[in-house]
Formats: C-alpha cells, structure tokens, sequence
C-alpha cells in the first residue's frame, strides 16, 4: 500500500508527479512508474503504467505472436504523432471512448479500447486473444486481449514522449478506472531539464 501524498519520479528525462489520494499499491517495474488495485501484483494485474516506448508493432503484425528472442521486435515502427492512426489500421481495435486531455499540467490524448477478435487474427494470452501493440525497451510489445479492457494515454507538451497505459479485468474496470482517475487528477509532467 502507498501512504497518501504526492510522488514525484523521473521517466526519460521527464518528471512525473502523481497525487495519491486513496487506495493504490506501487508495483516496482524496471523503466516505468506502475501503480495497481491495493493486494495485486505482477504484469497480469489491474494496474496504470505511465512508461516510455521505443515503438509500435507495425498493424498488419498487430495479431501474430511477437518473437521473445527479441525485446524490440523487427516488426516494431516509428509511434505516430495521434495513436489514432494506429488504432484505425488494426481492425481487431475497438475505440469504446477517445478525448483529449486538456489540464493545466499535462495535454494529450487518451483513449479506452477493448480487443475484438473477430475483426482479424489474435493469439492467446494472459488477457484472452490478443494483439501486440506499444513496444517497451525493457519488456517488449504491450498486449491486449479479449479478456480485459485498456485506456491509453499518449502525452504531448512536456510530457511528449509519455505513455499512460491502464489494463482492467472487466470485474475490476470502475475500481481501476478510479485509480486511474486519482493518479490523473494530480498529474503534472515537466521537462527535467539538463
């Protein structure tokens, strides 16, 4: 459990500050600031990720099994400016929601996306039949199934370069969601500096 207050971390460069109000756990994850329902744990976990990427799994590749012989597989592409493009060309996406973020201490765009398999090929895993999406440098493509829903967050300004990304059980989507809600209502991202 994380006592309320506010923490501040540094992710590429950036700090990132994040108030905590109420329940949350922290989960130590090597190159991200992880934050999970109070008694989970693991990568499997109700959980928000604010986390950096290398790139994204090229969209005709979305559906098959990335190679782990390869953190940053060879089907990994430039992250566009608006993720919207990427969401659009995989058919096996579903935008349930898309705003933009517009705080006085963090702008971007966020997104809340469930999988449908029925739209083009997936492969099992912990989440059901799954896509690879955002490639991480320390654990690779992000996944996202059937069995669980996700938001995204992709910061501009400041925070450009930034990634907000929150995966829930369906059982646990509104106690995640406010979770998510909490860390957001007092997220202020700033430049580092040299």
């Amino acid at each position: 459990m994380v006592e309320p207050g506010t923490y501040s971390a540094d992710l590429a460069g950036t700090s990132l500050r994040v108030g905590i109000t109420g329940p949350a756990a922290y989960l130590p994850f090597d190159g991200s600031v992880t934050f999970g329902l109070p008694g989970t744990g693991g990568a499997e976990s109700d959980l928000v990720d604010f986390t950096t990427f290398v790139g994204i799994i090229a969209p005709d590749f979305a559906g098959i099994h990335p190679d782990h012989d390869k953190t940053v597989p060879d089907e990994t592409t430039p992250i566009p400016e608006n993720l919207t493009a990427w969401f659009d060309a995989v058919p096996q996406v579903q935008i349930e929601a898309m705003s933009e973020i517009t705080g006085p201490s963090a702008t971007g765009f966020v997104w809340d996306i469930k999988i449908d398999d029925t739209g083009g090929q997936t492969f099992p895993c912990q989440f059901g039949n799954c896509i690879a999406s955002l490639v991480s440098e320390t654990w690779g493509p992000y996944v996202m199934g059937t069995g669980a829903q996700f938001r995204i967050w992709q910061f501009t300004g400041d925070g450009e370069g930034i990634f907000g990304f929150m995966q829930a059980h369906p059982a646990r989507y509104d106690e995640t969601s406010a979770l998510a809600d909490m860390l957001l209502a007092e997220l202020k991202i700033e430049d580092s500096g040299p």
